[in-house]
C-alpha cells in the first residue's frame, strides 16, 4: 500500500513539474510574440547583447534596474535625450532579450564588463552611463572596471550603498540561489499572473 502511495505521489509531482515547465514555455513564447526585440544585437565574445540606439552626439548609455529592460527607458526619456545625444539602452544579462550570462559569470562586475564591452563594440569611446536602481550598481561596477571608457556616471536611485536595515528578503534570496533560483523563478512564471 505504501509503495503505491509513494509511486502516486512521485507521478503527481513529476506531472506537476511537466505542466509547470509547459506553462513557462507557453508564457515565454507569448511574451516573445507580443514584445519582440525593438533594437539590434551587438556581440561581445560570442554573447549577444540587445540594445536600442537613438539620436546622434555624445554617448549616453542607459542601464535598467532589477527586473527591467530597454522598454523602461524607451517609453519617454530615451527619445527626449536623443534630441542632443546618441542614446544606447541595453538589456542587462538575463533580462529583456539579452541572454543570461553563464552560471559561473553572474556577478555585478561581470554584467558591468559585458555592457562596457558592448558599448566599446558599438564604437563608444566615452559614455555618460546612467543606471537606475540595480542598473546604478552595474554602472558603478563599470566605473570601477573601465573608468577610462566613461565621461561620467549617473545613478538614479542606485542600489549602491549597503543598508544593514535593508537585507534581502527570502524571496530575493531564493531567486538568487544558484540551484533553487531557476526552479523558483520558473514555478513563479508558470503560475503567477
Amino acid at each position: 500500500m505504501f509503495k503505491k502511495l509513494l509511486i502516486a505521489v512521485v507521478v503527481i509531482f513529476v506531472g506537476a513539474i511537466g505542466v509547470s515547465l509547459g506553462m513557462v514555455e507557453k508564457r515565454e513564447a507569448e511574451a516573445r510574440a507580443d514584445f519582440p526585440p525593438d533594437g539590434d544585437f551587438v556581440d561581445v565574445d560570442g554573447h549577444p547583447v540587445h540594445y536600442v540606439e537613438l539620436g546622434e552626439g555624445p554617448a549616453v548609455v542607459l542601464i535598467d534596474g532589477a527586473s527591467g529592460n530597454t522598454r523602461d527607458f524607451t517609453f519617454s526619456i530615451a527619445g527626449q535625450l536623443a534630441d542632443k545625444y546618441r542614446v544606447i539602452v541595453f538589456d542587462r544579462p538575463g533580462l529583456g532579450h539579452t541572454p543570461a550570462l553563464d552560471v559561473d559569470r553572474t556577478t555585478l562586475i561581470d554584467q558591468s564588463i559585458l555592457l562596457s564591452s558592448a558599448a566599446e563594440n558599438l564604437g563608444v569611446e566615452q559614455a555618460v552611463a546612467v543606471g537606475h536602481s540595480f542598473g546604478g550598481a552595474v554602472m558603478m561596477g563599470w566605473a570601477l572596471e573601465a573608468p577610462e571608457s566613461l565621461a561620467a556616471g549617473v545613478s538614479i536611485a542606485g542600489a549602491i550603498n549597503q543598508d544593514p536595515d535593508n537585507v534581502p528578503t527570502d524571496f530575493y534570496a531564493n531567486l538568487g540561489h544558484p540551484l533553487k533560483g531557476p526552479i523558483f523563478a520558473r514555478f513563479l512564471s508558470a503560475w503567477a499572473s
